[in-house]
């Protein structure tokens, strides 16, 4: 609705808008699209140390630990881990591991080219220095030498 105002000046009547008034605020709508956030982070490479062996063992036991960190923002994840490198047959190797609140950290994953869980439900959380315990067993009759394995872990969305 416009005011108008009366100016009186020399004789003359003039009806006038008056001036339109400025607004001191102003707003808009600022939108934000939360999305699914997954991140896992693996330590430094690592050599695993054999036991002691004693005569009478049917094969060699080897050990060493590493850690992990998981950062996620859904809900009832899971880590899976997989291994590239093992030789057909004289060499296995399991893992266990820690978890973040809340989850669960499987113990004695025998691990393989196949993704096998190593964390299950895993829900809106962000941890570090959750533990990871190798375990490879190489039998008596495999070729001494060094068998490079490439462990891979996934976070992704449970069952």
């Amino acid at each position: 609705m416009l005011k108008y105002t009366l100016l009186l000046g020399l004789g003359i009547l003039l009806v006038v808008p008056a001036a339109a008034q400025a607004s001191d605020d102003d707003s808009h709508e600022v939108s934000v699209e939360v999305e699914t956030v997954r991140d896992i982070r693996v330590g430094d490479d690592l050599s695993l140390t054999l036991t002691t062996p004693a005569a009478g063992d049917a094969s060699l036991v080897y050990t060493g630990s590493s850690s992990y960190g998981v950062l996620t923002n859904a809900t009832n994840d899971v880590v899976t881990a997989s291994v590239s490198g093992l030789p057909t047959a004289g060499l296995a190797l399991k893992a266990s591991y820690g978890a973040p609140s809340g989850a669960t950290g499987n113990s004695d994953v025998a691990l393989s080219s196949t993704d096998a869980d190593a964390v299950t439900a895993i829900t809106q959380v962000s941890a570090s220095g959750l533990s990871i315990a190798y375990t490879a067993t190489a039998d008596l009759d495999l070729d001494p030498g060094t068998y490079a394995l490439d462990v891979t872990y996934t976070i992704k969305t449970g069952n």
